[in-house]
């Protein structure tokens, strides 16, 4: 939904604008371009575990918060920081939210799955 808007870099468009496009249906994007392409094919993409493994591989956060208890967690890790003044702002709310789940079919879950197996299995999603 996030390179479907018009707030997005000129990069983020580019690549809508000329990739994108040829996916008529979000089942077609999973099944060709993430199959085909794999995680790498663009920025937006790629496993979130690469943007927190060491060069050995091995995770380099301490904490991991996720997205949907995100609230609760961070007022954990507030409290245990010691960090009284800090406060969780909501910038660019979503409003109309779709269940993406219910957008998978089991081949389209089998690719995620594969693809994107270290998210899952470092992440625990």
């Amino acid at each position: 939904y996030y390179l479907k808007s018009d707030n997005i870099s000129e990069e983020d468009k580019e690549f809508r604008d000329k990739t994108l496009c040829n996916y008529p249906s979000f089942e077609i994007f999973v099944k060709d371009y993430i199959k085909n392409e794999g995680a790498y094919g663009y920025i937006h993409f790629i496993p979130q575990v690469e943007f927190i493994k060491r060069w050995n591989g091995k995770v380099r956060c301490d904490e991991i918060i996720k997205l949907k208890n995100l609230e609760n967690e961070f007022e954990n890790l507030r409290i245990k920081l010691n960090k009284k003044d800090s406060t969780l702002i909501h910038k660019n709310k979503t409003v109309n939210k779709t269940d993406y789940f219910s957008q998978y079919d089991d081949e389209m879950k089998n690719i995620v799955k594969e693809v994107y197996r270290e998210d899952f299995e470092k992440l625990g999603f």
